[in-house]
């Protein structure tokens, strides 16, 4: 499988109405990625549960409010929310204005299918797609981290935040000043190494070919696949990097950065 290159507001419409859209930017086996926008005072996903993977949110505009065993939580834009396996979440957009974010499942679980089969109430059964009502007694365990936080690592052309750190996903964000080099083109063999830009643009080599892409723009190279980014411009940028599953890149990662 070749890298994915998906600029702003490419990707496969699941959902469109005057008053939301939902676009899926990544439907691996490793991981969904959908990005969505709502208009004022839209409903979310009520109050459920995923026996078998992990559901992660990062808040682009806007805000959401999470729906938790420990109670509402407010998320304004940068905000990162996690509810891993058999942990109950749900959420709403209860506010005027407008709210995007990025939604990530991993792993997929069949996730992108579930939406393209919302579009049948008929033949949709949540069920199939790992998704439950939640017991009275689901344990707690959703986790909000509030724009700024997170593990935080600073280097010369660059500051980098784990967000998540899991087996699953690891979710780091990155701000970039012009100059960054990046590392050396790679490869991995057992996970998905993905990349969104929040702000700025950002330079990527997949296999032969090198991009410059700006704000909304999402990145995505499978196993076996040939990539690196950069920021060779004259102005900041900043990105998440989507490893998924992590295969223990956090922890190598923080390893690297406390020597």
């Amino acid at each position: 499988m070749g890298g994915i290159v998906l600029r702003q507001n490419e990707g496969e419409e699941v959902a469109m109405t005057p008053s939301r859209s939902v676009l899926i930017k990544a439907d691996l086996e490793q991981l969904t990625v959908t990005e969505s926008w709502f208009g004022s005072r839209q409903n979310g996903a009520a109050p459920h549960i995923h026996k078998r993977h992990a559901d992660s949110f990062y808040v682009l505009e806007g805000q959401l409010t999470f729906l938790t065993a420990d109670g509402d939580l407010t998320a304004p834009a940068g905000a990162t929310f996690l509810a891993p396996s058999g942990v109950m979440h749900g959420f709403d957009h209860d506010r005027d204005g407008e709210v995007r974010y990025l939604n990530f499942h991993t792993p997929a679980r069949g996730f992108a299918q579930s939406l393209r089969a919302r579009r049948d109430p008929k033949t949709y059964d949540p069920v199939d797609y790992d998704s439950f009502d939640p017991h009275e007694d689901a344990p707690t365990g959703a986790v909000l981290l509030q724009p700024g936080e997170g593990e935080r690592y600073e280097a010369d052309t660059r500051v980098a935040t784990i967000k998540i750190g899991r087996e699953e996903l690891s979710l780091i964000e990155f701000e970039l000043e012009p100059g960054f080099q990046g590392p050396e083109p790679h490869t991995h063999d057992d996970h998905v190494d993905s990349f969104y830009v929040v702000e700025g643009e950002a330079e990527f080599q997949l296999d032969n070919e090198t991009l410059r892409l700006s704000a909304g723009s999402f990145v995505a190279a499978p196993p076996g696949v040939v990539h690196t980014f950069s920021n060779p411009g004259s102005g900041r940028t900043r990105l998440l990097n989507i490893h998924a599953p992590s295969s223990n890149f956090h922890e190598i990662f923080r390893a690297r950065e406390v020597d």
